[in-house]
């Protein structure tokens, strides 16, 4: 048995062993903490990188999307409706617009058939065909292509109209129009309505009646129908020729109440028409007639530069180019057009001083002529008394100054019948008295009338010329005064 002493000594071995082990211990677990905490931060930085480096993903790709679509090619085109030539969805938003331009009228003013409106209506169809892509490659119907001569021919239908064979529009229509699910054949149905619109009722029913003439296959055909339509305002070659040329002398008359922009088109269309005839007016001839048209426009601004203009030309100062011209005009018009001071159609101030001294001298000669016609022996009634003031001017009229028919003498206020019309011996007119529509209380020359409280009701048509012979005559110049103003205004003319 051991002592106590080997057994405290057994006791503090173990204890030691023990203590040992539980500092072993203690270390492995801070061992194991700080590599579980450095595991934790490891996985914090691995999903810290993953979520950055899917961003960058996820930008790099943005990125590379919107380079590509920057880099997309991009049809040109100058509105939407020519944007493409593919076929137009009628069922989409953008495709029910496209077709409300295409049928719309191609002006406001309808076309009569008339050939001194021809160009007129030329012009504007071709300018709606240009809007609505009409010429362009995919949905062309305007331009006929003849393929059976070498090289081929294009025509251009608008202002070829009367130089493509009839045959030639047929073959492209059939080619190209008439049975076919494309944009032509959408372009050719929406023109065909645009020009019918475009006509006025008369013209209208003229086509109707020759169906026959634009169609194929019983579909109407845009080309055709234009065709058809120049036929029946139109004379052939010469006779149509010199129509033109008759139109450019009849400009003058033209612009009046035109707009220069429409004026513009109108005149570039009797010059395209000229050209498709194979014919060209010198250039001088050109300017002249615009110029002459020019100084009878609507405004008296735009009508002066334009008499400049032809003043300096004339004595050889300028030369001036007929399309040179034409953008000169358009320029004018367009200045004179914004012009917040003076609109478009303003009378000049000279313009404005004779029309006021016109007026004058028709209210002076007017008084003029009261002043030589009323009566010298007083002025009551002076609708009745006018050319018979004196018996130099009673003429047919002498029976009214005297009281005395057939023998019975009448008195004041007496009533006889002539002519339908009653009449009544007034003594307030002249020496003694004269026979006149009112009665002697109703006078203005009855010193009385005014003092009479039950002063007789006056007929409206009684009123209404005294007041109105009184108001015209109040201020109104000596016969002596009116001759002499008038007088001075006509020296002051001349002298001009």
């Amino acid at each position: 048995m051991s002592t106590p002493e080997e057994q405290i000594a057994q006791l503090n071995e173990l204890v030691n062993g023990l203590t040992s082990q539980l500092t072993t211990l203690n270390q492995q677990v801070t061992d194991q903490g700080a590599e579980l905490q450095v595991a934790r931060a490891q996985a914090t930085q691995a999903a810290q990188d993953a979520q950055a480096a899917q961003a960058a993903q996820a930008n790099q790709a943005q990125a590379n999307q919107q380079g590509n679509q920057g880099n997309q090619q991009v049809n040109f085109a100058l509105n939407p409706v020519r944007a493409t030539t593919n076929v137009i969805d009628m069922f989409a938003k953008n495709g029910i617009k496209m077709y409300e331009l295409g049928v719309a009228k191609v002006h406001s003013i309808l076309y009569n058939g008339k050939p001194e409106n021809v160009n007129f209506f030329r012009a504007n169809v071709h300018k709606k065909a240009v809007k609505c892509g009409w010429y362009d490659a995919g949905g062309n119907i305007f331009n006929i292509e003849d393929n059976s001569v070498t090289p081929s021919k294009t025509y251009d239908i608008v202002y070829q109209t009367q130089e493509v064979p009839l045959s030639v529009i047929e073959n492209f229509a059939t080619a190209n129009i008439v049975g076919q699910q494309n944009r032509a054949a959408q372009n050719n149905e929406m023109a065909v309505q645009s020009l019918f619109d475009s006509l006025d009722e008369d013209m209208v029913k003229r086509m109707m009646a020759d169906e026959l003439s634009y169609t194929l296959q019983n579909i109407a055909v845009a080309p055709l129908l234009f065709r058809s339509i120049i036929s029946k305002s139109e004379m052939p070659g010469r006779g149509q020729v010199k129509v033109l040329k008759d139109q450019f002398k009849e400009l003058r008359e033209k612009i009046k109440g035109m707009d220069i922009e429409t004026f513009n088109d109108h005149v570039r269309g009797l010059n395209t028409s000229l050209a498709a005839f194979g014919h060209q007016m010198p250039n001088e001839d050109l300017v002249q007639d615009l110029l002459t048209a020019y100084k009878h426009s609507d405004d008296t601004h735009f009508n002066e530069h334009f008499k400049k203009k032809e003043v300096k030309w004339l004595k050889g100062e300028i030369d001036i180019e007929f399309k040179e011209l034409l953008q000169d005009g358009q320029a004018e018009y367009s200045s004179r057009k914004y012009d917040k001071e003076s609109s478009w159609g303003a009378l000049s101030s000279q313009d404005q001083e004779i029309i006021a001294l016109s007026a004058k001298v028709q209210m002076l000669e007017k008084n003029a002529k009261k002043k030589r016609n009323t009566p010298t022996g007083g002025g009551g009634d002076q609708g009745e008394n006018k050319d018979r003031g004196t018996p130099r001017n009673r003429g047919k009229d002498a029976w009214k100054f005297s009281n005395v028919i057939n023998g019975k003498t009448y008195k004041s206020g007496d009533k006889i019948i002539k002519g339908g019309k009653e009449f009544w011996w007034c003594p307030h007119h002249h020496e003694n008295g004269m026979w006149c529509r009112h009665k002697p209380v109703e006078c203005t020359n009855n010193p009385s009338r005014n003092s009479t409280q039950d002063t007789p009701v006056q007929s409206p048509s009684n009123n209404s010329t005294d007041e109105t012979a009184d108001a015209a005559t109040e201020d109104a110049p000596t016969a002596e005064e009116s001759e002499a103003l008038l007088s001075n205004f006509e020296v002051a003319s001349d002298e001009e």
